[in-house]
């Protein structure tokens, strides 16, 4: 982080897994009730079968803080494009989507996904370009998903490995349940996964 403090506008980075609802997340925060647009569902649909890997990136500002999300393609082919984001641009949060489902099947694609993004979190946690960086674990709670028992932090925290990650501070890394489908910038859990990013860019700021 700068000596001077956090930048006019901090950089995060989201990322998780195909349909994990990482796009409906951004569109849901720009848009708002806008996002169902016929025409918008065509612009989400287009991004998700760019052949070329394309990302999108939205602006937003808010009352305590102004910042940028950059959401790359979840695809296999795509993931080892990720550093590249983040070692040219100072990133200040990690947004890792994944659809809480994921966490209780048990099936074989299940199951590697759930290790993929548990090798990727202890990957990336310990790059030096983002050990000033906060880590949020966005559980996408879908309407027509089926009913699941709650999971506590703890328990998400050791299907992802989170304990056994050396030289991690616990504070950088925290988990929120969402839906992204109906998620609002200045209500409900968003609120609070800023919060949770400012405290830790202002503390990296201090470093």
């Amino acid at each position: 982080m700068s000596c001077f403090g956090p930048r006019e506008t901090n950089q995060f980075l989201l990322l998780g897994p195909e349909n994990a609802g990482k796009t409906t997340l951004l569109y849901k925060l720009k848009l708002a009730d806008n996002w169902k647009k016929l025409e918008i569902i065509r612009d989400m649909k287009a991004v998700k079968e760019k052949e070329n890997f394309g990302f999108h990136y939205e602006e937003f500002r808010g009352s305590k803080m102004t910042y940028g999300i950059w959401d790359l393609p979840g695809k296999k082919a795509a993931r080892p494009l990720w550093p590249i984001f983040y070692r040219y641009i100072q990133i200040d949060a990690v947004l890792l989507c994944m659809d809480k489902m994921l966490l209780f099947d048990q099936s074989a694609a299940a199951l590697e996904t759930v290790e993929e993004m548990k090798q990727l979190l202890a990957f990336m946690v310990h790059e030096p370009e983002l050990r000033p960086a906060a880590f949020a674990i966005l559980l996408n709670e879908k309407d027509n998903g089926p009913l699941l028992e709650d999971l506590t932090d703890n328990d998400v925290r050791e299907i992802l490995g989170i304990p056994e990650l050396q030289l991690v501070s616990e504070d950088r890394i925290k988990v929120f349940t969402l839906n992204t489908a109906d998620v609002a910038e200045n209500s409900g859990v968003w609120p609070k996964v800023m919060d949770f990013t400012r405290r830790q860019i202002m503390s990296a700021a201090k470093d």
